[in-house]
């Protein structure tokens, strides 16, 4: 049975100096994280809520069986990895100048994960700082349903972001002498009728050494 990311959670990257965080509980059958009234920096430039995962923290959950997937999931799996690594594509191209403004964040995201990502982009802005490098995604997708007409595609992922970190914008000095780290990101990607298009509707990001 397909486990759901039933609340958002507010991930609030990108910030050096983190005092509050307006955080959700994410719990599931399978999965569950419970996140603090604080944050932590993990050292990459994102600022991520002390949570405990049911989950042992290097392992991935099986991968969806693509071989044994209708034509309709399976097509429905490869669009939402694209809209999946996507996202992070354009965080890392629009983190490079904190540009919170830019509407192309919203190509692949919706709802509060886009807006929680802006937010944390025009927290950076203020604090003149920006994100450089890549991070490095390797996403599993490890459910789709329904098996007929499938909208919702569930994706687990360890982000590689030693090389993703924050610099100030006028001298691209590292911010910090903090390293980075690799973060678990679990998100439920889901196709958007109205806009005719999958989006990451909902993201767990873990706390560095997550994974």
């Amino acid at each position: 049975m397909m486990h759901k990311l039933t609340q958002q959670v507010w991930v609030p990257v990108l910030v050096a100096a983190y005092t509050t965080a307006v955080l959700a509980g994410c719990a599931t059958s399978q999965h569950s994280a419970q996140a603090s009234d604080a944050a932590s920096s993990t050292g990459s430039g994102v600022a991520s809520p002390r949570t405990s995962a049911s989950r042992s923290a290097s392992v991935l959950p099986a991968p969806w069986a693509s071989s044994q997937g209708t034509p309709a999931q399976q097509a429905a799996a490869q669009a939402a990895l694209a809209a999946y690594q996507g996202m992070w594509s354009d965080l890392a191209r629009l983190g490079g100048t904190s540009d919170w403004r830019n509407p192309e964040l919203g190509r692949y995201m919706t709802g509060d994960v886009l807006s929680n990502w802006s937010s944390s982009f025009a927290l950076n802005k203020r604090q003149g700082l920006v994100l450089l490098g890549t991070p490095v995604s390797t996403p599993r997708v490890f459910s789709v349903a329904p098996s007929d007409h499938p909208n919702t595609v569930e994706i687990a992922d360890c982000v590689d972001m030693r090389n993703w970190l924050q610099y100030g914008a006028s001298t691209h000095r590292l911010a910090d002498s903090v390293p980075g780290g690799r973060h678990w990101s679990e998100a439920a990607v889901t196709f958007d009728p109205r806009w005719q298009r999958w989006l990451v509707s909902q993201q767990l990001l873990g706390k560095k050494g997550s994974c």
